[in-house]
């Protein structure tokens, strides 16, 4: 049975590096996201592995440098494409509407 279209958003793979008194502003709390696993590097640094929604990632670098006291990286790669959450295609659809 086929309900109409479905909206869908890039998962972009984020490999992220910073201070692990920092982790979990960075894995992005407040973010859309699914952590795969962190791992320590180095002293006091951890590489955390997540799956990010393109569009939280816009800003991401801007507010890594501040969770981080500018010694965060990450790098993104696309991974492929998922539906839309209900909640947020829903809005789209009231949006497209007005």
């Amino acid at each position: 049975m086929v309900e109409g279209p479905v909206l869908q958003h890039q998962l972009h793979d984020v490999l992220n590096r910073g201070k692990r008194a920092g982790r979990g502003g960075l894995t992005g709390r407040g973010r859309r996201g699914r952590v795969i696993g962190t791992v320590p590097v180095g002293v006091g640094r951890t590489q955390i592995r997540a799956e990010v929604p393109e569009l939280e990632i816009t800003r991401y670098s801007i507010d890594l440098r501040s969770l981080s006291q500018g010694t965060g990286s990450f790098t993104r790669q696309y991974v492929r494409h998922e539906p839309l959450p209900s909640h947020l295609a829903a809005k789209v659809a009231a949006d497209a509407k007005n």
